[in-house]
């Protein structure tokens, strides 16, 4: 008794259900369960078990609160099965519904008879509660299906016997479940001329189970041309046994001739290539035989392309894309060519599976694109050699002008399945003597494989600008000026990119809005690394950007300049501003002895004590009477033949112009 149910629903609650008889000091207690009484089953050797049959199991007294009885079941036996439910614990929530098991016969009706069996439940390990089981069973007939099989044996002088290759019993059963047999080996075991292999069968349903039968040596010593039958007793107890001929036919040697005898042919794995060999066919015999390929015989690696003709005849067997999943290896098979009144002849075939010769890639690609800019570190870069299967020898060799540079160790290795680095730098020297624009170009070639194979990886390196600087601007201001004029300004710097591709040349633009602009009427005729030769045209149609007009008051003109590096820039990166105005205008000073302008950038030499000529425009402002172009301005050197550092167009007075000049010292930048 479960102490734990008269703790949760008290002894009181219980009276009513124990039963107290004392006997030798025990105390046995009254039935906590209940199960239905009987119920029916049936079984058919050739149909199977029929339809299940329910068996409730309840409390006697419901349960309340936290009760709960344990519920087992022992196994019937009697060919019978028992299906427990997910839960065997009776409680409060299924107290009235119960437990439902469910009880068949078993397939095939093994072990079954008809007659009545016990069930025995029990409650927390007590015998408690019975159902009678009645038992139909109808084994009148087999559930078995197979059909008979001939084997043969080639008898040639001697006598020699050489038994044929053995058939395959094909065994399936009409009865749902199927139906477990094996076959007899001591009632009625099979001749001594037949072997069975196996014997243990099995349980044969919808899908055929197999066992193959074959003559052993000696083939019983028949004649040849006799034919001899034996039945096989296929054991499915409780049906009788399901009887199945087997013939043994004695026949002369097979009258044809296979060549090649054994053939072989080879695959190599993932080639896409069926392996082929041809066989060809012959008899010595009149009038020539017509003959068979036995289909059963060949393998799931092998096909052919005929399988019936007449000797004389070649037929190819060819490799099935089954062989893909094959492992590397020989496999062997042996294939039966059939021809009627003689013996099976048997064709050896092996077949050799090959893994795919390993190639060797480069997991990079073949071209690697590389940007440098002049001032950071040099780059360096990698090549992984992969092979496709086993390791592969290499070398690596270099060529072009970049110059790569392969460490000694890794100029020949093993290129192994999860890749092999190798490391590749390139020569200082070359990226000194580098210009901003240039591509610097240079190869690795790995060598590889026998007959020698090469993957050739080539390195493009782009010279890129750090980023064109503007130190100056020269001249740094323009007059206004008629239309057509044209004027040249030198913008001084660093970093600034020659070149005749619009994508690395440095852009030249006004800035506008904080972003550089490019203006039709500014030419940059000559870039050099150092200076930017400008030439710009006063528009003919008002430019907002250039305002030459005579009648305006100018302005100042902000230009920017930026380094595309292979794309386009608008943001600059670096400016310099010029004015335009009415204002005195220096465009060149010469020496007066020489006369003669430089080109800019270029400086003009000047030395002590010369005299200097000063070329530009508004010297003369337009106020007051105006200067015409042979003004000469008034001036007078004092007693040591000094001018004035002012001239003037006008007498003394008190509205007199006057243009002043003043030399100013610059000092060298220092670093």
């Amino acid at each position: 008794m479960d102490l734990s149910l008269m703790k949760s629903h008290g002894f009181r609650a219980f009276g009513v259900l124990l039963g107290l008889t004392m006997c030798a000091g025990t105390v046995q207690a009254a039935n906590l369960l209940t199960a239905t009484a009987s119920v029916a089953v049936t079984c058919s050797t050739s149909s199977g078990p029929g339809v299940a049959a329910n068996i409730v199991v309840k409390p006697v007294a419901a349960l309340t609160g936290s009760a709960t009885i344990n519920v087992t079941v022992a196994a019937p036996g009697s060919g019978l099965t028992i299906t427990n439910p997910v839960s065997q614990v009776l409680n409060a929530g299924n107290s009235s519904t119960g437990i439902t098991y469910t009880v068949n016969t078993v397939n095939g009706c093994v072990g079954t008879s008809t007659g009545a069996v016990t069930v025995r439940f029990s409650a927390s390990g007590v015998l408690d509660a019975t159902t009678t089981v009645n038992d139909t069973v109808t084994a009148t007939t087999s559930g078995l299906v197979a059909s008979p099989v001939t084997v043969t044996c080639a008898r040639s002088a001697g006598p020699v016997y050489t038994p044929g290759p053995a058939q395959t019993v094909s065994v399936t059963s009409t009865a749902a479940g199927g139906t477990p047999f094996t076959v007899d080996t001591t009632g009625t075991p099979p001749p001594a001329w037949l072997v069975v292999t196996p014997t243990t069968g099995g349980t044969a349903g919808s899908t055929p189970l197999t066992f193959t039968v074959a003559p052993a040596a000696g083939c019983g010593g028949f004649a040849a041309g006799s034919s001899t039958t034996a039945t096989l007793h296929l054991v499915n107890a409780p049906a009788p046994d399901k009887l199945l001929a087997v013939t043994l036919q004695v026949v002369p040697p097979s009258l044809l001739v296979a060549t090649p005898s054994p053939a072989s042919l080879t695959y190599v794995k993932g080639s896409g290539t069926a392996g082929y060999v041809d066989v060809r066919v012959t008899s010595a015999t009149t009038p020539a035989p017509f003959f068979s390929v036995s289909t059963a015989s060949l393998p799931i690696w092998l096909t052919v392309d005929s399988t019936t003709g007449t000797v004389p005849k070649s037929i190819r067997f060819s490799t099935t894309s089954v062989c893909d999943t094959l492992a590397p290896g020989t496999y062997s098979a042996t294939v039966y060519i059939k021809v009627s009144g003689s013996a099976d002849l048997a064709v050896p075939i092996s077949l050799l599976v090959n893994n795919k010769a390993p190639r060797l890639s480069v997991a990079e690609g073949t071209t690697r694109n590389i940007s440098w800019t002049i001032g950071t570190a040099l780059p360096t870069a990698f090549i992984t050699a992969v092979s496709s299967d086993s390791p592969i020898s290499y070398k690596a060799t270099t060529g072009g002008s970049l110059g790569p540079i392969v460490p000694t160790a890794q100029q020949s290795g093993l290129a192994y399945s999860f890749g092999t680095q190798i490391g590749v730098s390139f020569n200082p020297l070359i990226f000194a003597a580098a210009q901003p624009g240039s591509v610097l170009t240079g190869t690795v070639t790995l060598t590889w494989g026998s007959p020698a194979s090469t993957i050739v990886v080539t390195f493009n390196v782009s010279i890129l600008s750090p980023g064109a600087t503007v130190s100056g601007l020269s001249p740094a201001s323009l007059p206004t000026a008629a239309p057509g004029q044209t004027f040249t300004v030198v913008l001084t710097g660093t970093g600034f990119v020659p070149s005749t591709d619009p994508s690395q040349k440095t852009k030249v633009g006004i800035m506008t809005g904080g972003a550089l602009v490019v203006d039709t009427n500014i030419a940059a005729n000559v870039v050099n690394p150092s200076n930017i030769i400008l030439t710009i045209t006063v528009p003919v149609v008002p430019d907002a950007n250039l305002p030459f007009a005579p009648s305006g008051t100018g302005g100042a003109v902000v230009f920017g300049i930026c380094n595309p590096a292979g794309t386009t820039c608008s943001l600059p990166s670096g400016t310099a501003t010029l004015t335009i105005g009415s204002g005195p205008i220096i465009q060149a000073v010469t020496s007066a002895s020489a006369f003669i302008q430089v080109a800019p950038p270029a400086l003009p030499t000047i030395s002590a004590y010369d005299m200097l000529s000063i070329f530009g425009a508004n010297f003369c402002s337009s106020g007051g009477t105006g200067c015409s172009s042979s003004q000469i301005l008034f001036g007078t050197p004092d007693a040591t033949l000094r001018y004035a550092t002012s001239l003037s167009p006008d007498a003394a007075g008190p509205t007199r112009r006057n243009l002043s000049v003043t030399f100013q010292t610059i000092r060298a930048h220092q670093p």
